[in-house]
Protein backbone atom coordinates (compact mmCIF):
# COMPACT_ATOMS: atom_id res chain seq x y z
CA UNK A 1 0.00 0.00 0.00
CA UNK A 2 1.20 3.44 -0.85
CA UNK A 3 1.93 6.03 1.97
CA UNK A 4 -0.11 9.41 1.73
CA UNK A 5 1.53 12.66 2.56
CA UNK A 6 -0.04 14.07 5.87
CA UNK A 7 -2.06 17.12 5.02
CA UNK A 8 -0.72 20.35 6.08
CA UNK A 9 -0.54 21.10 9.22
CA UNK A 10 -3.09 24.07 9.89
CA UNK A 11 -1.79 27.55 10.88
CA UNK A 12 -1.72 28.98 14.56
CA UNK A 13 -5.20 30.13 15.31
CA UNK A 14 -5.04 33.47 17.26
CA UNK A 15 -8.62 34.00 19.08
CA UNK A 16 -9.93 37.44 20.38
CA UNK A 17 -13.10 38.12 22.58
CA UNK A 18 -14.16 41.42 21.71
CA UNK A 19 -16.51 41.83 24.93
CA UNK A 20 -16.45 42.68 28.31
CA UNK A 21 -18.80 40.31 30.06
CA UNK A 22 -17.25 38.12 32.14
CA UNK A 23 -19.14 35.33 31.58
CA UNK A 24 -18.36 35.37 27.79
CA UNK A 25 -14.84 35.38 29.18
CA UNK A 26 -15.32 31.99 31.54
CA UNK A 27 -17.18 29.95 28.89
CA UNK A 28 -14.41 30.92 26.10
CA UNK A 29 -11.76 29.94 28.30
CA UNK A 30 -13.41 26.55 28.96
CA UNK A 31 -12.81 26.25 25.11
CA UNK A 32 -9.76 28.01 24.70
CA UNK A 33 -7.51 28.89 26.93
CA UNK A 34 -5.30 31.14 25.64
CA UNK A 35 -7.10 33.90 23.65
CA UNK A 36 -6.62 37.96 23.97
CA UNK A 37 -9.69 40.16 25.08
CA UNK A 38 -9.82 43.38 22.60
CA UNK A 39 -11.55 46.75 23.43
CA UNK A 40 -14.78 46.30 22.25
CA UNK A 41 -16.14 48.42 19.61
CA UNK A 42 -19.37 50.06 18.82
CA UNK A 43 -21.06 48.71 16.45
CA UNK A 44 -24.84 50.08 15.49
CA UNK A 45 -26.85 46.77 15.64
CA UNK A 46 -29.27 47.58 12.56
CA UNK A 47 -30.27 45.15 9.62
CA UNK A 48 -32.36 45.75 6.54
CA UNK A 49 -35.73 46.11 7.32
CA UNK A 50 -36.76 43.75 4.31
CA UNK A 51 -34.50 41.02 5.87
CA UNK A 52 -35.41 37.69 6.73
CA UNK A 53 -35.78 36.79 10.43
CA UNK A 54 -33.85 34.12 9.81
CA UNK A 55 -30.78 35.79 8.18
CA UNK A 56 -30.46 39.03 10.89
CA UNK A 57 -27.95 37.11 13.17
CA UNK A 58 -25.60 36.46 10.77
CA UNK A 59 -25.72 39.42 9.43
CA UNK A 60 -25.42 41.10 12.65
CA UNK A 61 -22.44 38.85 13.17
CA UNK A 62 -20.83 40.20 10.20
CA UNK A 63 -21.38 43.67 11.16
CA UNK A 64 -19.00 42.78 14.39
CA UNK A 65 -16.28 40.66 12.51
CA UNK A 66 -15.69 43.20 10.14
CA UNK A 67 -15.53 46.14 12.37
CA UNK A 68 -12.01 44.53 14.13
CA UNK A 69 -10.68 43.70 10.02
CA UNK A 70 -7.93 45.76 11.20
CA UNK A 71 -6.87 43.73 14.23
CA UNK A 72 -6.40 40.51 12.04
CA UNK A 73 -3.42 39.62 10.15
CA UNK A 74 -3.73 38.47 7.02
Amino acid sequence: MESQALPPKPTELQIMLASGSPRRRELLAMIAPEFSVVHTRDIEEKHPDDMAADEVPAYLSRLKADAYDDLVKP
